[in-house]
């Protein structure tokens, strides 16, 4: 009987080790697989933050298109009203002119800044490329105010002009 306990403790020994083997190999392939989530975890997280960073930026570009598109209209509707205004100076038709200069100063840039600067620009410069397409319609406005001095004044000599010829 002895002998058999000898040989029961043996294979139990054996066992046991055997089993604090497995459980050691366990806890080691644990370990790898809990850095491993850990890992994925951050790689996910890194995904999450870049979405949110370009639906951010999406969000600034439609502003931004948005914003340039309508500078775009007011600027055609003022041309056209330069346009007509100088159509009207050639027909000697000064009333008309009056009226659509008067219009012309309706539509004039500041009433289109006020609605620029109606949108905050957050400090740290994280609306820069709203700032630098408010900065691009502030020099073509200005562009087309010179442009619209230039052809009142050439209306104006080709009045004088006409003027003279009478």
């Amino acid at each position: 009987m002895m002998l058999f306990c000898s040989i029961f403790r043996v294979q139990k020994r054996k066992r046991s080790g055997k089993m604090k083997a497995t459980v050691k190999r366990l806890k080691a392939e644990m370990v790898e697989i809990a850095e491993q989530q850990k890992h994925i975890r951050e790689g996910q997280k890194e995904v999450r933050e870049k979405f949110e960073e370009i639906g951010f930026q999406c969000d600034e570009l439609k502003k931004e298109t948005f914003l340039i598109s309508q500078q775009a209209a007011s600027n055609q509707k003022r041309l056209n009203l330069m346009f007509k205004i100088l159509k009207a100076r050639e027909e000697n038709n000064f009333h008309e002119a009056a009226s659509l200069t008067q219009s012309l100063r309706l539509a004039s840039p500041k009433s289109f800044f006020n609605r620029w600067s109606a949108l905050e620009l957050s400090p740290g410069g994280e609306n820069a490329r709203l700032a630098v397409a408010n900065r691009v319609a502030q020099l073509s406005i200005r562009q087309s105010i010179d442009a619209s001095e230039e052809i009142r004044q050439m209306a104006w000599e080709e009045g004088l002009e006409n003027r003279g010829n009478l």
